[in-house]
Formats: C-alpha cells, sequence, structure tokens
C-alpha cells in the first residue's frame, strides 16, 4: 500500500471494511449449522474495525466538529449532526453501523451472522456516500 491510499480517508476505510470481512472470514470460526460465529474475541475485533472505518471516512470527508471544549474529541452526537446536516437517510444508515458494529459486534461479540452482515451494509453504505461527497467537494 503506497502513502497515498493512507491519506486518502476513503482507501482506508474500504480497507478497514476488507480487513473485517477477513477477520470474520478466516478467524471468527463460522458454524454454518446454526449461522453464528464461534469466536467472541474475533467478531469484537471485526466490529470495532468496521465503526473504525466508518469513522475514517466521516472524519476524512465532513471533518466533524469537536464536542463544546477545546481538544475534546468527537462522539457519536457530533458525527451524527454533521451527517444530518447533509443527508437524514445516511444519519439513518450511520446510526444502524453504531448499533450493530459498534454496540452488538464491538461490545457484546454478539456471535449472529445477520448482525455482521447488516453493520457491512450500512458501513458501506456510510463510507460511499462519503465517496460522492468527496468526489463533489473535489469537482469544486
Amino acid at each position: 500500500m503506497t502513502e497515498k491510499q493512507y491519506n486518502d480517508p476513503i482507501k482506508e476505510a474500504e480497507r478497514y471494511i476488507k480487513n473485517a470481512r477477513q477477520i470474520l472470514k478466516e478467524r471468527a470460526g463460522l458454524d454454518h449449522t446454526i449461522n453464528r460465529y464461534k469466536d467472541p474475541k474475533f467478531v469484537l475485533m471485526a466490529g470495532n474495525t468496521i465503526w473504525n472505518g466508518v469513522l475514517l471516512a466521516v472524519d476524512g470527508v465532513l471533518g466533524v466538529e469537536k464536542g463544546l471544549k477545546k481538544g475534546q474529541r468527537a462522539d457519536f452526537d457530533d458525527y451524527k449532526k454533521s451527517i444530518d446536516k447533509r443527508d437524514k437517510k445516511a444519519g439513518v444508515m450511520f446510526l444502524d453501523t453504531y448499533e450493530a458494529s459498534h454496540k452488538y459486534m464491538g461490545y457484546d461479540g454478539y456471535l449472529q451472522v445477520t448482525t455482521s452482515k447488516t453493520a457491512l451494509k450500512c458501513a458501506v453504505y456510510i463510507i460511499e456516500w462519503c465517496k460522492k461527497i468527496q468526489s463533489k467537494d473535489l469537482k469544486k
């Protein structure tokens, strides 16, 4: 991977999603009979990887304003407000990504495959949305 790719938040976010898919496929251990993963450790890792990829894309494209105090980190509400200003549907998808990837997978290690599929689908939506905004901004 080149340095230029690391500097592009969209490419980096896409790389995170690819890594999360790889973690789920190669390390989480799928039990096909009940459509669940076997190892919550790797579900946690994949969920946090998905969430961090989405935050990279949103930060890189929207430049989310950080909290009320100087030096304070942005929290979920800061991101949600920044997204909602541009597109309410994207805001809903961002919330769904947060719930599926960060809370269910990243905190709880929820093993159901449908949850990880939802998290990935929503994350890809947000990253593609950010890509469209980035391309519009580059044309200006």
